[in-house]
């Protein structure tokens, strides 16, 4: 699982549309995590509740084509997390004009 925060409020249904994850060349399918989910990975849930203002983050993980979560992010791989321009706030008219990102490395299975 993955966790974008930021410094505004946003709407995580819409804002997952605007999310791309990759590896290489290669574009990664992402659902939004669910609250069990969430609450089921410690670091993840510790994170939620210590570091992100709520309606402030959005928590997703990656799938394959049949939308099992298991085995979904390449192993052994770079992957890169950006959201897109145009990105909307979800406190006013503003969006976003540049791409943001970053990169995590996956090794083994």
């Amino acid at each position: 699982m993955m966790l974008v925060e930021f410094d505004q409020r946003v709407d995580a249904a819409r804002l997952l549309n605007t999310i791309k994850v990759r590896s290489g060349n290669a574009e990664i399918r992402v659902r939004l995590a669910t609250s069990e989910e969430i609450e089921g990975e410690p670091s993840l849930r510790d994170l939620a509740k210590q570091t992100a203002e709520q309606g402030h983050w959005i928590a997703f993980r990656a799938i394959d084509a049949q939308g099992n979560t298991k085995l979904a992010l390449p192993s052994d791989a770079s992957i890169t997390v950006s959201v897109e321009p145009g990105t909307a706030s979800g406190e006013g008219h503003e969006r976003q004009r540049k791409r943001s990102s970053f990169r995590f490395g996956r090794s083994g299975r």
